[in-house]
């Protein structure tokens, strides 16, 4: 109204006021607002002509230091903002069609006779009252024009009125009810009307709402009063229903951040190596540069060291590797070779978020920012420790990174732990290595976060690509997937590939893709339904007609290969694999987790492409697949699945080592750190169906150019043309060159059985100056075969050893076998061979009684005799002081301990000479017991008895040194049980325990059976076994007559044949030059040597045979059971005699010359 109107309403309020005189001040504000309420309803309700106005406002507490920059309400759009920021300046009402203000304030709306929700202020956000203006009106053509009908989850359809200045949804009680919603309490109680009149709250409520195709969850205020429904400000915008119109503020005022390479501040990279890693790497001599990239490579060295990138060094460095230059997109690059250094490297393995989190967090966001940080790895500084390990060799020195290089495996999970860690406590926001996502529900709030994120990188010292930054976009590529203001999406581009797959045009083509779909069909639902009409083509029986059940039954396979439950979700956290493969006019990949495919990929060869040896088509197909799949797979651990084996091989090594036309190649995918490893082809039936049946839209991108290599072969020039000669002299070579140089076939079915042979790898051959290569070696032709086995084998290098070192430099057919059978018939390397690995281990009999089995050993102490015995079932140990070591002082002893304890049915011995004697043999068959005897040269098979003797010698040892008795010691020793179970020794022995000086209940020392002995100690030799049979290997299997050589006492090995098998387990009679020898198969060792090969004679040592001098018995006829020493030559000469004082000599082994 005009000023008197305006003062005359004050007068009236004042006079109202006054005559009132409210008594607290909350009933003041109340009075207030009632007049002023009432004043505006009035003024509505005498206008001729009056549109609704449904404006829904938050009130906050106003802030005194901004009051001057701030209005409460702009007449002309109804929100509040900075002076000179209003939306509505330029823009046309929908309501006058006047320009410079919006509808929802425009005066020229008409007074409607239905109540309706607006102008609701919200006192701060713990309020309990909202207040509401109730205007009446009746609906017209233009009102409905801005109605959308609202579907909820429940199927009940609502049409509710759009209000871009209402901030809340509001819905009566009623229409709530109807639409199924589930109400929680509500901060708000009361919507107050201008004219005082209270609106009850009954709750809010949250539900997935759909309009026009669009879906949003959405909040309403549920109110117990018939109003019609209203959609405010977020809602409209969250569904699309109304877009605002603003230039975004892209950063203008500070263009710095995009300006050089940024340093990240407080931030300093220290690399984790491992223990003795400078023991492992190698340092590598500079490369030659070609002269024509000189100049060039030293300027942008020399440009790297001005802006701090790399620094030169002249102090020692644990490592030092070859630079590597690679020109791409006409500029060169510099970088190191990071194959030795990243196997030593420990990576950190820094979690990434997930596409689930991801999300959670951007629901409802419809607004989006992309920040890309330029040359991110650079913007980190290195350690002056680990500057050592960067370092690389030029033709001007030694230069050494001091900024994270590209290339190494750990640079992609630090950079984004670093770029994580910096924007940790921004709001949404969102990093995956050098890409940030922004976004918000609106521009203002994406371009309030955007700030943020600008912020901390400015301080942080980052810096941004300008080019690769988009800001305030519906929709944006992230993590591999499409953001979109309608929530998730999968790309495009991941399925491409699949909907190009062709109609197969015959049965073999048809065979590929049924074989991918099998390796699909437990991803598939119902695949063997959908493949039936396919299927019916493959049977011979049929005549191959492609009709239109078949060309629907292929378009339903290739709808459901797109989607899930067969197309995976990506998993930025799970294992990365990428399945490539190589035809001959295309290239194949595939990018699988866990065996399912993520996304699918394919590009054609070009002309001069499709002219590359296989092996670098594969390589091209790696590099195409990592650089595809870019975003899903860097910084993560990425394996590689390729159907040629020898990039596996060539992966593995240093690039220097590579050939040099596929060293471009394999240093473009080296920042993935990849895993090359070898399927085969038929393992990879997704890439190869995407190499073959597809039909790519894209082409692989190509090599800057194609290198002329230059061949040096380290060989006189005489040596040379001598080769070149004889491989021109070799039919089969020259064959192999022919095809080689003009193709070969797609078959190997015509080829010369000459040919075949080279067939698996004739991908790795290629023709250098008239010279057969196969990767980097030399194909050697038959003439020189025979000199270089000779060569190959100098030093007397073992088998394996000579195989390396062959593979390394030359290659023929069968190069391998012939090395092996060449070095197996060295008498020299034979003679020195180490023993072979220890068999498994051959448990005893356990014995069923106590003393059924006993073992029994010499050994001297003191210059002293004495014989130990043992009993396997009990292990009570005793030894005896012997006055000799002969025969009859021997059996004197066993007689007094079989005496006490009885005879056993078997008794374990050495060969000593005196268990080989005659007096022996008789004593045994007089008391009736067995006797069997241990290996010669192999202690291990008495393993019993020569442990009783080591726990002998150790009692008696210590008791010497303190003057401890001797039997107190063995007494106390027996009584010591071995678990509760078994018991002591004693009580297994005796069935009781024996009473010692310790005081012992008398309860303890009545007799008491222990059972299941033998039952428990199986068991405990089980388990033994399982440990000792860990590095174990059973020896090979050798017949009668076998040639073998055999470990002798002078730790060398002496040919020999086999005569037969001995009594006495994994035991052979061998006949040898020294006679004939029962010897454990651990000393023998199959040979294909001839036994009369004059360099491994080896002089004859002549075996004494033993008499029956003065006790001493000889040995039993050769085949009892007894029979374990050496079988001696018939003239064998020599005697063993005895001194007076019973000490044992022997006979001096002398030459047999």
């Amino acid at each position: 109204g005009t000023e008197s109107s305006w003062a005359s309403q004050m007068t009236t309020f004042a006079k109202n006021f006054l005559a009132t005189r409210p008594s607290t001040w909350e009933k003041a504000i109340h009075l207030c607002r009632a007049s002023e309420q009432a004043t505006l309803q009035l003024k509505e309700m005498t206008a001729k002509e009056t549109k609704t106005v449904d404006v829904v406002n938050a009130k906050t507490k106003k802030n005194p230091s901004h009051q001057t920059d701030w209005k409460k309400n702009c007449k002309y759009c109804g929100s509040t903002h900075r002076r000179a920021e209003c939306p509505a300046y330029g823009k046309t009402c929908n309501s006058c069609r006047k320009v410079g203000h919006f509808a929802a304030v425009c005066k020229s709306k008409k007074v409607k006779n239905q109540r309706v929700v607006g102008a609701v202020e919200k006192q701060g956000s713990d309020s309990e009252e909202m207040y509401v203006s109730e205007l009446r009106a009746a609906p017209n053509k233009k009102t409905l024009e801005w109605q959308e009908t609202v579907q909820f989850r429940s199927g009940k359809t609502v049409l509710m009125k759009l209000d871009t200045g209402a901030q809340c949804n509001v819905l009566s009680k009623q229409e709530a009810s109807q639409a199924g919603l589930k109400m929680i309490p509500s901060k708000v109680k009361n919507i107050v009307s201008y004219t005082n009149h209270k609106l009850s709250v009954v709750g809010e409520a949250q539900e997935l709402c759909e309009v026009s195709g669009k879906r949003a969850r959405l909040t309403f205020i549920v109110v117990d009063a018939q109003v019609t429904p209203v959609l405010g400000q977020t809602a409209c915008e969250t569904l699309n229903l109304v877009k605002r119109v603003r230039l975004i503020e892209t950063p203008k005022a500070d263009d710095s951040i995009f300006q050089g390479i940024g340093c990240i501040k407080d931030y300093v990279y220290e690399a984790d190596i491992e223990e003795g890693a400078a023991q492992k790497l190698e340092n590598k001599p500079p490369r030659k540069v070609p002269y024509a990239l000189m100049d060039e490579v030293k300027e942008e060295i020399d440009s790297m060291e001005g802006r701090g990138i790399v620094v030169k060094v002249t102090k020692p460095t644990p490592f030092c590797s070859q630079m590597v230059v690679v020109k791409q997109h006409g500029k060169l690059r510099i970088c190191l070779d990071p194959v030795e250094l990243n196997k030593v490297l420990l990576r950190r393995h820094y979690p990434l978020k997930t596409l689930e989190e991801v999300v959670a967090q951007i629901e409802g966001s419809t607004h989006f920012t992309l920040l890309d940080l330029k040359k991110g790895f650079w913007q980190l500084k290195v350690s002056e420790k680990t500057q050592s390990y960067l370092a690389f060799s030029t033709p001007w020195g030694r230069y050494c990174f001091t900024r994270v290089p590209f290339g190494i495996a750990t640079a992609p999970e630090v950079f984004q732990q670093v770029i994580s860690q910096l924007l940790e406590g921004l709001p949404n926001v969102v990093n995956s290595m050098d890409d940030i996502l922004v976004h918000g529900q609106t521009s203002e709030e994406l371009q309030k976060h955007t700030d943020a994120v600008l912020k901390v990188l400015r301080e942080a010292g980052a810096k941004l690509n300008k080019d690769k930054c988009v800001f305030d976009q519906p929709t944006v590529k992230f993590l591999g997937h499409l953001l979109t203001q309608e929530g998730l999406r999968i790309d495009d581009e991941k399925v491409n590939a699949i909907e190009r797959i062709g109609e197969p045009k015959n049965r073999a083509e048809l065979l590929r893709l049924l074989g991918m779909l099998q390796y699909l069909q437990k991803f598939v639902p119902n695949l063997a339904d959908k493949t039936t009409p396919l299927r019916k083509l493959v049977k011979q029986d049929v005549d191959w007609l492609w009709t239109e059940e078949q060309s629907s039954a292929l378009e339903e396979i290739k709808a459901a290969l797109k989607k899930a439950p067969t197309l995976a979700y990506y998993d930025v956290n799970g294992n990365m694999t990428v399945s490539v493969d190589a035809s001959s006019t295309a290239l194949g990949a595939v990018l699988l987790q866990n065996g399912k495919p993520v996304a699918y990929a394919s590009a054609a060869l070009t002309a001069a492409q499709q002219n590359y040896p296989q092996i670098e088509k594969e390589a091209l197909a790696i590099r195409y697949g990592c650089k595809k799949f870019h975003q899903y797979i860097y910084g993560r651990p990425l394996i590689v699945e390729t159907d040629h084996k020898p990039l596996e091989t060539i992966s593995q090594k240093p690039l220097g080592k590579a050939p040099p036309r596929l060293q471009r190649l394999l240093l473009d995918v080296q920042h993935y750190a990849p895993k090359i490893v070898y399927k085969k082809g038929k393992e990879l039936v997704i890439a190869d169906l995407l190499s073959r049946d597809c039909k790519p839209t894209e082409t692989a991108e190509s090599a800057t150019q194609d290198m002329e290599v230059l061949t040096i072969i380290p060989m006189a020039p005489t040596t040379l043309e001598e080769l070149k000669q004889d491989l021109q002299q070799d039919p089969q070579l020259q064959g192999v060159i022919e095809k080689t140089l003009k193709g070969w076939p797609e078959k190997a079915s015509g080829l010369p059985e000459a040919l075949k042979l080279f067939w698996p790898i004739r991908d790795e051959l290629a023709v250098y100056e008239d010279i057969l290569f196969k990767g980097n070696c030399i194909v050697i032709p038959k003439t020189w075969r025979k000199r270089l086995l000779q060569q190959i084998h100098e030093g007397h290098l073992g088998i394996g050893s000579c195989i390396k070192r062959a593979k390394e430099t030359v290659y023929w057919h069968g190069m391998t076998q012939q090395i092996k059978e060449f070095v197996e018939r060295c008498a020299i390397c034979q003679a020195s061979q180490k023993k072979p690995p220890k068999e498994p281990l051959l448990p005893k009999e356990v014995p069923s009684l106590p003393w059924e089995i006993v073992a029994v050993d010499l050994f001297d102490h003191a210059r002293r005799t004495n014989l130990v015995i043992v009993d396997s079932y009990s292990g009570y140990i005793d030894f005896k002081t012997l006055t000799s070591g002969t025969s009859a002082d021997v059996i004197k002893t066993l007689k007094c301990w079989f005496a006490t304890h009885g005879v056993p049915r078997l008794l374990e011995s050495d060969n000593g000479p005196c268990f080989a004697a005659k007096e022996f043999l008789e004593f045994k068959k007089e008391w009736g017991f067995e006797h069997q005897t241990s290996s010669p040269n192999y202690p291990r098979s008495n393993g019993l008895a020569e442990r009783a003797v080591q726990v002998a010698k150790n009692l008696i040892k210590k008791c010497e040194r303190d003057g401890t008795d001797i039997n107190k010691a063995l007494l106390n020793m027996r009584n010591v049980p071995r678990n509760e179970e078994l018991g002591s020794p004693t009580q297994r022995l005796f069935s009781r325990r024996t009473k010692t000086t310790l005081p012992i209940s008398a309860e303890l020392l009545k007799p008491e059976i222990i059972n299941n002995v033998k039952e428990k100690l199986e068991a405990l030799r089980r388990t033994q076994k399982v440990y000792a049979d860990i590095h174990a290997a059973p020896a090979p299997e050798i017949g009668e007559g076998s040639k073998v050589r055999v470990f002798d006492r002078h730790r060398t090995w002496i040919p020999g044949t086999v005569l037969r098998k001995a009594p006495q387990p994994r035991s052979l009679i061998v006949k040898t030059t020294r006679g004939n020898l029962r010897r454990n198969t651990s000393f023998i060792r199959p040979t294909e040597a001839d036994l009369e090969d004059p360099k491994t004679v080896v002089p004859t040592i002549a075996q004494p045979h033993l008499t029956s001098q003065r006790g001493i018995d000889s040995p039993p006829a050769s085949g009892t059971s007894c029979s374990e020493t050496d079988i001696p030559p018939k003239n064998g000469h020599g005697t063993t005699t005895t001194t007076r004082a019973g000490r044992l000599v022997k006979p001096p082994i002398r030459m047999n010359l």
